[in-house]
């Protein structure tokens, strides 16, 4: 699974990030992403896999939340 997350200043010159939808192709999300970097913004490729490894990390933190309540 992969998404774009496109990234781009608003009318105030702050920055705006969105990640779009979980999409099953990096090929899609590639296409899509390219679509984006054309009209002006910047753009990176997220998959699920780094976000389920990344997740080991906070494994002490989400067990102590989760003792407390």
């Amino acid at each position: 699974m992969h998404r774009v997350v496109t990234k781009c200043l608003d009318h105030r010159g702050k920055w705006m990030v969105d990640a779009g939808p979980w999409l099953a192709s990096q090929d899609d999300a590639a296409d899509w992403a390219e679509r984006f970097r054309r009209v002006g913004y910047q753009v990176s490729i997220e998959t699920m896999a780094n976000h389920i490894q990344a997740g080991g990390e906070n494994l002490g933190l989400q067990d102590a939340l989760e003792h407390r309540m």
